[in-house]
């Protein structure tokens, strides 16, 4: 069975979730700010897309 839009959706918001986080953790601890600045933007779009909602 397929996963619905909202299934789909939500791994997705948690994927991105996770992904900001490791980049923020590996950018601040070992002081790359390249992956700090796209931790920043992995959570701009996770904001992004979680106040647009489901898409139909």
């Amino acid at each position: 069975m397929l996963a619905g839009p909202v299934i789909r959706h939500i791994a997705l918001l948690v994927l991105l979730v996770v992904a900001a986080a490791a980049c923020y953790a590996v950018g601040f601890r070992k002081g790359f700010v390249l992956l700090a600045v796209l931790g920043g933007v992995l959570e701009f779009v996770f904001w992004v897309r979680l106040l647009r909602g489901v898409p139909r």
